[in-house]
């Protein structure tokens, strides 16, 4: 475990310097998320009002469960989970209020629940609103490219998604190439299974890059 902690410790919890427009725009789209997640119309109106004042937020529509941002740079859409739909999926495994911490363990089951859909779980280091690193995973329909996060309770393209919130995408493997990983590894419990294939991966290719044939 000693090499898993050194690359969790060139990771997690370390900083990045601002890099451009869509470090301002994951902020707006995380705090809108949590808004209409909670179906509070009047908190949801204060904050587009709010983010309206922004010189680079053109307009920002919402429709059900559909919000669209128009900005300075682009337009950026997505869908935001109802609570039944949360539930649907995720309703015997943790309370919607519970999933922060738990995203390894929530995809993983998704993955296995949904193992004849087209899906796939994906593990990234992706980029928190206080540009702060971290492990994360989430369910990719491989059939539409579009990210389903049940921690961000979010539905976006995928592009859009790798943009705004992924760092550096480490594994994305469907439920056959996932049994396949882990029943090849030497997966010891200490870890969430995803996470886990995710640094030995990482750990894998930092021995291969370093490695050197003598001559």
């Amino acid at each position: 475990m000693a090499d898993f902690n050194s690359i969790i410790d060139k990771y997690e919890g370390k900083g990045i310097p601002y890099r451009d427009r869509s470090d301002e725009i994951r902020r707006v789209v995380s705090t809108l998320c949590k808004y209409i997640y909670s179906q509070n119309d009047r908190a949801i109106k204060e904050v587009i009002s709010q983010y309206k004042c922004l010189k680079y937020i053109n307009d920002i529509h919402i429709d059900g469960q559909k919000c669209t941002i128009e900005y300075d740079q682009g337009v950026v859409s997505f869908y935001v989970f109802s609570q039944e739909y949360f539930n649907h999926f995720c309703g015997d495994i943790l309370r919607c209020d519970d999933v922060n911490g738990e995203c390894h363990n929530v995809t993983q089951k998704v993955l296995e629940e949904c193992h004849n859909c087209d899906i796939s779980a994906v593990t990234s280091v992706c980029i928190n609103t206080n540009f702060i690193l971290y492990f994360h995973s989430y369910i990719c329909d491989r059939k539409e490219n579009k990210i389903i996060d049940f921690s961000k309770k979010i539905i976006m393209d995928k592009d859009v998604y790798d943009k705004l919130f992924c760092y550096k995408q480490l594994n994305d493997l469907n439920y056959t190439e996932y049994r396949e990983e882990f029943d090849n590894s030497d997966y010891d419990g200490s870890l969430y299974p995803l996470l886990y294939l995710s640094l030995d991966k990482l750990n894998h290719k930092s021995k291969v890059k370093s490695f050197k044939i003598d001559k």
